[in-house]
C-alpha cells in the first residue's frame, strides 16, 4: 500500500478501523487482532516516512473513544491493548512486532537514553 495512498484517507481508514474494534464481541478476538495489525502497519509506514504529523493531527482533532455496545462497555484502549498482548503472544508474527516495538523506542522519550 502506498503511504500517500493511506495519508489521502488516514482518518477515514482510522475512524473505521477503531469503529471496528469497539463494535465486534469477544468472540471475533481475531477480528481485533487483524485490524490492530492494519493499525500497526499505518502508524510504522507514517513513522518511517516522517509524516508522524499526520497522525498527531489525527489524535488531536478527529480521534474519540468509543464505548462498545455491549453490557461489557470495553473502551477502545482496552480493545487495543489486549489485541496487542495477542500479537505479542504470537510469536509466529515477526513482522508486526518487530514494526511495534521499533516504533516504541523510537517514539517514546526516555527509550532515547537506553538505545544509546
Amino acid at each position: 500500500m502506498e503511504t500517500q495512498g493511506i495519508i489521502k484517507f488516514l482518518p477515514t481508514i482510522l475512524i473505521q478501523l477503531f469503529q471496528v474494534l469497539t463494535k465486534v464481541s469477544k468472540e471475533q478476538h481475531e477480528i481485533t487482532v487483524n485490524s490492530t495489525r492494519v493499525i500497526i502497519h499505518i502508524v510504522s509506514k507514517c513513522h518511517e516516512e516522517g509524516l508522524d504529523h499526520y497522525l498527531r493531527s489525527f489524535l488531536k482533532y478527529v480521534f474519540m473513544t468509543e464505548k462498545s455496545p455491549s453490557s461489557a462497555s470495553i473502551t477502545t484502549h482496552e480493545v487495543l491493548a489486549s489485541a496487542v498482548t495477542a500479537i505479542l503472544k504470537q510469536a509466529a508474527d515477526f513482522l508486526t512486532i518487530n514494526k511495534l516495538l521499533k516504533h516504541r523506542c523510537e517514539g517514546h522519550p526516555s527509550a532515547q537514553s537506553r538505545v544509546d
